[in-house]
């Protein structure tokens, strides 16, 4: 002690001054820390712990919720007199709460409807019933719209190859329809070059007897024309792949009847004459192509191979007889 003094006199005023200072500042400090903590506390436990009304404290927590409510209730002026009916979750509290309504509300209806004064029931009843009943359909519960139902029947899954077969067919269809060429025929004459006997499969020579014009050239009159000659019942059939060695398709009918072919009964002796042979072989494969209306090349080549066999002489083959006329096609397609 004696050493602190002696220390202390040793110091300078101004020194002596600064550390009473800082001493007195350490005690003020130290003393509001303390004594403000204990303060709030307090003031905490008198706003969360006391009931407005009675100033009660309260140590769970459905009476501070309580209390929360009375202030409430105090401070705004409303009436929050909730039930536990009101928080419940279950919707079966709830229908009953609104029927107990609607029941007060048709009772209320009832009782004016009973009253047997006529002069207040006729003016103001009439309107409050009528505010009843609009009250009482407003409470009604809106029924869920019902979802619409498609009618349209369920399209047909397809399997991948039945969508490549129907995808094949739309495009033919399309090529078809944008395909279809405009025809046009241009007509001419040709004639029998002499008398000519002939079998199926042999050449026939014509003539032309009328000229035309066809893709910027003009075939004159007396231009050969040379076509393999075919048989299909009773006619006789000419083919004609080119004139003037220029590739045409040509249609040649007879002048008399207007259809393909040129009538002949001696093609028809013939054409039975074959038919008989193939019947009699039971061939099938002759038998399918005797049987269509119209002999294809291969059947062509059939009959041709069959007369040949046959050494038929000249009396006994289709006569074709000099400057006999045919009606000639040049079928162009545009």
């Amino acid at each position: 002690m004696e050493r602190l003094i002696e220390r202390i006199k040793e110091l300078e005023a101004p020194q002596i001054v600064i550390y009473s200072l800082c001493a007195i500042a350490f005690t003020i400090l130290c003393y509001g820390i303390f004594s403000g903590g204990d303060d709030i506390e307090k003031v905490n436990t008198t706003n969360t712990l006391e009931l407005p009304e009675d100033g009660r404290p309260v140590t769970n927590y459905e009476s501070k919720m309580e209390a929360y409510g009375v202030k409430e209730e105090r401070d705004n002026g409303i009436d929050l007199d909730f039930d536990s009916d009101f928080f419940s979750k279950d919707s079966t509290g709830i229908s009953e709460t609104e029927q107990a309504y609607r029941d007060k509300l048709n009772s209320q209806i009832a009782e004016i409807e009973s009253k047997n004064d006529s002069g207040i029931y006729d003016e103001e009843d009439s309107r409050i019933i009528k505010d009843l009943q609009n009250e009482i359909a407003n409470e009604k519960p809106r029924k869920n719209p019902v979802a619409k139902s498609n009618n349209y029947p369920d399209t047909p899954k397809l399997s991948y190859e039945e969508k490549l077969q129907k995808a094949r067919e739309a495009r033919l269809g399309n090529q078809k329809v944008s395909e279809t060429p405009t025809i046009q025929k241009i007509e001419t004459r040709a004639a029998i070059f002499r008398d000519q006997f002939r079998l199926p499969g042999e050449l026939v020579e014509m003539v032309l007897t009328k000229s035309f014009r066809h893709g910027g050239k003009t075939f004159e009159k007396g231009t050969p024309i040379y076509a393999d000659l075919n048989i299909n019942k009773s006619r006789v059939l000419f083919e004609i792949t080119n004139i003037a060695h220029v590739p045409l398709k040509v249609e040649v009918r007879d002048i008399r009847d207007g259809r393909i072919g040129m009538y002949s009964t001696r093609a028809g002796e013939l054409w039975k004459r074959y038919e008989a042979e193939a019947i009699n072989r039971t061939a099938q494969s002759v038998g399918d192509e005797i049987t269509t209306n119209r002999i294809l090349s291969s059947s062509i080549d059939a009959i041709s191979g069959f007369f040949q066999k046959k050494r038929l002489k000249e009396n006994e083959k289709i006569l074709l007889l000099n400057d006999q006329e045919l009606i000639v096609y040049i079928i162009e397609e545009l």
